[in-house]
Order: structure tokens, then C-alpha cells, then sequence
């Protein structure tokens, strides 16, 4: 007659030590020869091999494609009971252990699959003259245990034992078997050795960092009120085992975000801890990114021309143009067939200041590794980057460090493996540090680049950008094509780079503020200043040239005209913008345009106007067609209107030239550039620098007939 059976399997936590045991051990009462020393009493099918001559008896089952077994058949009473047996299945001949479900112990309709051999070599620790005897060997040392409770409600007869297929190279070792009956303080004693791991494990500090809902929920489980009943006792346990296992599982997840935490926090980032660990690699990440935003905000000045103008090298390619962005960066990198290491570094002598030494690196994963070294005197810190292969995010197009799957990256929006590093140290006096990225490659690759030192408050790195702006600034100063760059912008660049400065960080970074800011205005004054000045020297000679006394007000205007050079030249020398110098240059050639309607020269003088022009001298000419101040009514493609700036003129003042050229002549032949003037009333003269070519072949010939000048209906020469 069948009977009810009810198994509850217990998690056995090996990595613990822990295993109850049985208060009452029954095997002698219901099983018969259970340490294998003789078969009899057992039910045997295909059995390869029984030894009773080595450390354990032990039953062999090797190469069976059919079913193997290895049963009794016994009658119990009501009860609590374990069933122990030393087992291992190894799953073919290289025995990887990736397949265990086809052997087992089973105890009516109830079974588990026994522990798997990973490897022989696993067995090559034990005495022994072969692989049986040696696994014998391990067997009476508690190695590979396999066991389970099963709860039976009333007397009932069943069957316990080993079944199994081991085909091709698959072999299962069977050692002796034991069967407890446990009482409710068996599975007290049991439950309580749980509850004395898990407490120590909460306690452990190897798990401190572990402070989310996994460190709650154990510590409420070893708090439960718990029935005395062995079936609350059961559930317990098993509720205890599973939390503990969770708590215990959750350790590396908190610990990658504490170590990243810790990291942010020294660049001042603020993150939020997980409250899970299926939340730590959200927050990790986001530790990480907040570090590195910290890092762009704060570490400002690239320091690595200045500090590491090169990098030393063992075993790397230098290389470049990587492919995160398109940019031109410098990168290393090693392949390698077999097994070595590589490097970069670089010993030098840092003043003092904060300082943030990164890097990208990829490599193949777990076949790999990068990891950034800062080494300051007898210490050295390290962190190792990830290595994802050459797909992964962490660098997006712009070459930023992105680490959220929403970023655009480069290589089909996956980023090729990239992944930003960094260590921040801080200095408070000069110290030499070496920097470096090691490597090592087992038939595989690495690759690391765009190496950066970045820092902020350092002097040695404030004094630099002082002396190079001092240097711009002394160069222009004496440069002769900024002589008419004169007033307060001259004054003020001047004052800037004479100004005595405080030999501190704060005291060189302002100080090349104030002459970077100067000599931007400098710089940028220039042009104005040139065309003022030049229109200066136009309005000089205007003034100069005797005029008609006939025309109403000449006098008065021309002493308008004089005055306007002094008012508009005292506001050149006093502008503080370039706006200011061309309102000066506007107003003086107002007066200049007003003087020469209202007097005309007298006879055997000529006024120059040429300032009435637009862009007289043809500058800014595009490469195509229409240009500043001038208008041509030439639109056909093929027939192009350009600027040549290698002619220049005989006397090597005119270098900007106009040029219509044509492989076919168009239809009308003709073509024109024109300068629309509103002019007083007078005689003028016309001139312009200009050559005309034949075709090819046809040089030194006749002068091009039909190009010419004019000005409305009045045609010049050609």
C-alpha cells in the first residue's frame, strides 16, 4: 500500500561548514550492509564495478547508456528523516561538471541530483592508487555529501537508493549511506546553528557594506518567533538559509558601488546608496558618472603638456586617431598571441596642487587587463578599468565619458569597448609621482589612450598660462603691425604685462586673466585701429589740398574737417572698445564726405576720394562672385569671378585681385564687377591695377581688346 510522503530539501550553505546532524542515526535499523562492504540486500542494475578494499567501499557506474541503480526497499514509521550518501557524477570524460541532473539520490518518488566533478584534477589531492581509490579516499573524509529530509506522515514502505545514465566517458561514484531520524529539538539544534551563521554573517564586517533591504531581511528573519514544531522549524531554517544566501550573494554588487562611492566622494560628488542590490549597478554607475561630472567641473586645467609632454613605454604601440570620436587623440595598444605584460608611465616632479590622472582603455574580456597606477613614494594607488571587448558603453561621439544606455555612441551606438578611468591625489608640497596604465594581454588585446592630467589651484600650472599670456603680450606690444593700436587699449595691455604680480596660484591665474583679457582686446582692435588710421591719412591729405574759396562754407567745413581729425584722433587714443574706434572712423569719414561736397579743389588740386568707395581695395573677396561693396551681374557657373590672392601688383602694395575667368567665351562676351558711389560734382580720374590674358598660345600678342573700365555710360581704355 502506498503512503504519503512529504520531502522538504534543505539548503546545504558548504561555504559556511555548516551540516546539522542527525541526533538519532537509524541506518542500521532499516538498511542493510549501508556501508557497501557487501552487496547484499541491495537491488543492483548494471553496476560497472564494487570495491570494499580501499579507504570506502565504493560502487562504480561508468559508460552506461541505460539506467543504473543501486536501491533497497525498506518500511519506516511516521517520522523525520535524512538521507546521506557520498556521491559525485562527472558528465564525460573531461568531466566539466556543467550536467549533473543524471544521477541521483531519491528516497520514494523524491530525489536530488548528486554533487558534480568538475574536473579529475579535483580528485588529485587524495591518496590513492587510481581514480577510484582516490575518490574512495575523499568519500571517507565527508567529501562530495549529498543529502535530504524527507517527512513520512504514517508507517509506509519505500524505496531509497541511486539511479542514474552516465553514456559516453560519464562516470558516478556511490560511497556508503546513512539514514537519521531527527526529533523537534534535532531540528531546533539545527535551526539555531543557522541562526548563530547568519548572525555572525551579519556581523561579519566583510559584509558592512551590505545595507539595503538583504541586511533587513535577515536581520528579521534570525528575529522571528519560531513554533516548536519541527515543521516551523523546517520552514525557519529553510527561510533563514535563503536570506542568509541572498545577503551573502548581494556582497559584491554593494561592494562595486562603495568602492566607486568612495571615489566620488573625494572629487565631492554626492550619491545616493542602493537600497537592494538589484539597485547597486544602477548606482554604481551613477557614482561613476557624478565622479567624472565632479571631475569636469572642478579639475578644469589640463596640465598634461605642461607635466607629460611624452610617455614612456615597454612592450606598447604607440598609435593614434582612435575611433571614439573621430578625434585625433594618442592611444596604445598590444597584441599578442600569447602571454605578457605592458606598459606607459611617466616619473615626474609635481608641485603642489590636486590633481586627477585618467584615461580610456578596452580590452578583451577576461583575457585582459588596464589598471591606472599613481605611485607617491611607497604608495600606490590602483584601479583596474573594465574590460568589455570592443563593444560596451562608457565613451560617447564627442569623446565625453557617458555611461547611460541613452548616450550616442560611436560605432553602431555602442561605443567600441571604451570606458573612462581616473584616480585624484592631492599634493601639498613638490613630490615626485610616477603615473602609469599596466597591462597584460593572454592571447588577446589592450588599448588605452587619451590620457589626461587634469588639476585646479596649482600654481606651477597658473605661473604657465601667466608666462604665455606675458609672452603674447611683449610680442604684440613690439610687433610694428600694432602700432597703430595706441590709447587706453595699448595703456591697459601695457599696465597688464608690467603689473607686479603675487607669486601664488590665485595671484598668477588672475594676473594672466587680466593680460589674456588685455591682449584679446589688443589683438582685436587692431583692424579698427588700421582702417581708422588709414582713413586718418586720407582725411590729412584732404585737408591739405588747396580748395575753391567760390563755394559757399568751404572754409568752415574744411575747419570742421581739421577739428573732426583731432576729436576723432583723441578718441581712438582714449577708446576703451572697438566699437568706440569705429564710431571714431564713421564720424571722421562723415566729415570727410560732408567737407567734399561742400568745397571743390582748385584748379591744378584733386581731392582724393577714393573713401567713398566700398572695399576699394577688394578685400574679403569670396571665391565666387559677389563680394563686399561690390555687385556683378555675372551668373553663369561657368564663368567665374574670383579671388587670386597670389598676383600682386608691380609695385607690391596691391596683393588681392579680381578675377573673371572662362574656358568658353559666353555669348554676349561680356561681363562686369561695379561699384555703386554717390559722387559731388566734378572731373575725376579713374585708376586701377589690372592685366588681361590671351588664350593659352596667344601670349605677348595685342593687348585684350574689349575689357575695359567705365564709370556709367563714360568708357575707359582697354
Amino acid at each position: 500500500m502506498k503512503r504519503k510522503l512529504l520531502f522538504v530539501a534543505l539548503c546545504v550553505v558548504s561555504a559556511l561548514g555548516f551540516r546539522a546532524n542527525a541526533k538519532t542515526d537509524v541506518t542500521g535499523t532499516y538498511l542493510v550492509n549501508a556501508n557497501l562492504s557487501s552487496l547484499d540486500g541491495w537491488t543492483v542494475n548494471s553496476i560497472t564495478a564494487h570495491n570494499t578494499n580501499g579507504a570506502t567501499n565504493v560502487v562504480e557506474f561508468w559508460n552506461k547508456s541505460d539506467e543504473f541503480s543501486l536501491s533497497q526497499t525498506i518500511t519506516i514509521p511516521a517520522g523525520y528523516y535524512r538521507l546521506a550518501v557520498n556521491a559525485f557524477y562527472r558528465e564525460s570524460w573531461t568531466g566539466n561538471g556543467t550536467n549533473n541532473d543524471m544521477a541521483w539520490i531519491f528516497a520514494g518518488e523524491t530525489t536530488m541530483n548528486v554533487a558534480a566533478l568538475g574536473s579529475m584534477d579535483d580528485l588529485s589531492g587524495y591518496e590513492g592508487s587510481n581514480d577510484l581509490y582516490r575518490a574512495a579516499t575523499a568519500f571517507s573524509q565527508g567529501k562530495y555529501s549529498n543529502e535530504f529530509d524527507f517527512h513520512v506522515t504514517e508507517q509506509t514502505t519505500l524505496e531509497i537508493g541511486f539511479k542514474g545514465t552516465c553514456p559516453n566517458g560519464g562516470w558516478c561514484i556511490l560511497g556508503p549511506v546513512a539514514l537519521y531520524e531527527y526529533t523537534v529539538d534535532d531540528y531546533k539544534v539545527s535551526y539555531n546553528s543557522v541562526k548563530d551563521l547568519a548572525s555572525a554573517a551579519l556581523e561579519n564586517p566583510a559584509y558592512a557594506n551590505v545595507t539595503g533591504e538583504e541586511r533587513t531581511s535577515l536581520s528579521n528573519a534570525i528575529s522571528a518567533t519560531i513554533d516548536n514544531t519541527i515543521d516551523a522549524y523546517i520552514a525557519a531554517e529553510k527561510d533563514l538559509k535563503a536570506k542568509m544566501n541572498t545577503f551573502i550573494n548581494a556582497k559584491s554588487a554593494y561592494d562595486a558601488f562603495v568602492a566607486e562611492k568612495e571615489w566620488a566622494d573625494k572629487v565631492g560628488a554626492t550619491v545616493t546608496a542602493p537600497s537592494s542590490a538589484a539597485e547597486a549597478a544602477a548606482a554604481t554607475q551613477n557614482a561613476k558618472v557624478k565622479g567624472f561630472n565632479a571631475i569636469a567641473g572642478k579639475y578644469t586645467t589640463d596640465g598634461s603638456a605642461l607635466f607629460i609632454p611624452s610617455w614612456d613605454k615597454d612592450n606598447f604601440d604607440a598609435l593614434s586617431n582612435e575611433h571614439w570620436s573621430g578625434k585625433t587623440s594618442e592611444y596604445f595598444d598590444k597584441w599578442n598571441g600569447g602571454s605578457t605584460t605592458c606598459k606607459i608611465y611617466k616619473t615626474v616632479t609635481l608641485p603642489e596642487g590636486h590633481y586627477a590622472f585618467y584615461a580610456a582603455a578596452r580590452g578583451q574580456a577576461g583575457a585582459s587587463t588596464a589598471t591606472l597606477k599613481v605611485q607617491i613614494g611607497e604608495e600606490t594607488i590602483a584601479r583596474a578599468c573594465t574590460m568589455k571587448g570592443n563593444r560596451g558603453y562608457g565613451i560617447n561621439t564627442d569623446g565625453e565619458a557617458d555611461f547611460t544606455d541613452e548616450g550616442t555612441y560611436a560605432c553602431d551606438d555602442l561605443g567600441f569597448g571604451w570606458e573612462w578611468q581616473y584616480i585624484v591625489f592631492d599634493l601639498d608640497a613638490e613630490t615626485e609621482v610616477t603615473l602609469s596604465i599596466e597591462g597584460s594581454v593572454k592571447n588577446s588585446w589592450v588599448s588605452a589612450g587619451d590620457t589626461k592630467l587634469l588639476t585646479y589651484e596649482n600654481i606651477a600650472v597658473s605661473k604657465a598660462r601667466y608666462d604665455t599670456a606675458l609672452d603674447i603680450a611683449q610680442k604684440n606690444l613690439s610687433d610694428e603691425t600694432y602700432s597703430n593700436v595706441q590709447g587706453d587699449i595699448r595703456a591697459a595691455l601695457e599696465g597688464a604685462a608690467t603689473a607686479e604680480v603675487t607669486k601664488t596660484f590665485a595671484g598668477y591665474d588672475a594676473a594672466a586673466e587680466l593680460l589674456e583679457n588685455a591682449n584679446e582686446k589688443f589683438v582685436a582692435a587692431k583692424p579698427s585701429c588700421d582702417s581708422f588710421y588709414e582713413v586718418k591719412t586720407k582725411a590729412e591729405i584732404l585737408v591739405g589740398v588747396p580748395y575753391s574759396t567760390e563755394k559757399a562754407d568751404a572754409e568752415t567745413w574744411n575747419l570742421n574737417l581739421s577739428n573732426a581729425l583731432a576729436t576723432q584722433t583723441s578718441a581712438v587714443e582714449t577708446a576703451k572698445t572697438v566699437e568706440a574706434i569705429d564710431n571714431a572712423t564713421v564720424a571722421l569719414k562723415d566729415a570727410m564726405k560732408t567737407y567734399v561736397f561742400a568745397a571743390d579743389p582748385q584748379e591744378g588740386s584733386q581731392f582724393d576720394l577714393t573713401f567713398l568707395m566700398t572695399n576699394p581695395d577688394l578685400t574679403n573677396l569670396p571665391s565666387w562672385q559677389k563680394c563686399d561693396g561690390w555687385s556683378t551681374e555675372q551668373e553663369d557657373g561657368n564663368y567665374q569671378v574670383m579671388n587670386n590672392d597670389k598676383a600682386t601688383s608691380t609695385d607690391g602694395t596691391k596683393t588681392k585681385f579680381y578675377e573673371y575667368w572662362s574656358f568658353n567665351a559666353k555669348g554676349n562676351g561680356k561681363f562686369n564687377l561695379y561699384n555703386q558711389v554717390t559722387l559731388p560734382k566734378g572731373t575725376y580720374t579713374m585708376s586701377c591695377y589690372a592685366f588681361a590674358k590671351q588664350q593659352d598660345g596667344e601670349e605677348g600678342k595685342e593687348p585684350v581688346k574689349g575689357v575695359f573700365f567705365y564709370a556709367n555710360d563714360t568708357q575707359g581704355s582697354d
